[in-house]
């Protein structure tokens, strides 16, 4: 349908929306970034304070240097937090990006919102570590294996004690896999074997 085939009551809609988009887009964006500024900016102590035990935890090098900020929004999730990408050729994984963020996700008719840890992954490898990791509440969609918590939105001010403990829960659950090499070890030995 094209501007001249809209009926009165969908131009007089139109008009409202652009006329309100006008007068409040710039205050609006404003918020929104001055938001994302502080909720990577708390994503981002959580992960540093925890950096050292967490690369010992999954047996691989992470730097400062290589926490990344993450703004993601599709149609039905967003996620606000850091990143830190596999800048290196792991044996047995090509890719990997490890997640810090707080998250919403539109499901069942429902939003989801809350911290969450992960890791995202190529689709099989991502599979085997769901099937091996052993950790309570531990979730797999396709390429991410991620721990979270849901909050209510007036939880949302402290959001980052809850982001630590998750965290903290997801580091420990890497150390029965001998670490991120281990597991990744481990899939290739089994993967030998089924040959």
């Amino acid at each position: 349908m094209n501007a001249n085939e809209r009926s009165p009551q969908d131009k007089e809609s139109l008009q409202r929306l652009l006329e309100e988009g006008a007068r409040s887009y710039f205050d609006a964006v404003t918020v929104i970034a001055e938001y994302q500024r502080e909720v990577k900016k708390k994503c981002r102590a959580v992960l540093k304070k925890h950096l050292t035990a967490y690369q010992s935890a999954l047996g691989i090098d992470l730097g400062e240097k290589d926490i990344k900020d993450c703004v993601e929004l599709d149609s039905d999730y967003a996620n606000v937090g850091v990143t830190i990408d596999g800048t290196t050729k792991t044996p047995g994984c090509s890719w990997w990006t490890l997640y810090c963020c707080l998250g919403w996700e539109y499901g069942a008719g429902s939003l989801w919102f809350g911290p969450w840890v992960g890791i995202c992954l190529p689709k099989k490898v991502a599979a085997a570590l769901h099937a091996r990791m052993q950790l309570p509440g531990i979730k797999e969609v396709p390429k991410t294996v991620w721990l979270g918590q849901k909050l209510e939105v007036h939880e949302a001010v402290d959001f980052e004690e809850k982001l630590e403990e998750i965290l903290c829960k997801w580091i420990d659950a890497w150390k029965p896999l001998h670490g991120f090499k281990g597991f990744l070890s481990s899939i290739q030995s089994q993967a030998l074997d089924q040959e």
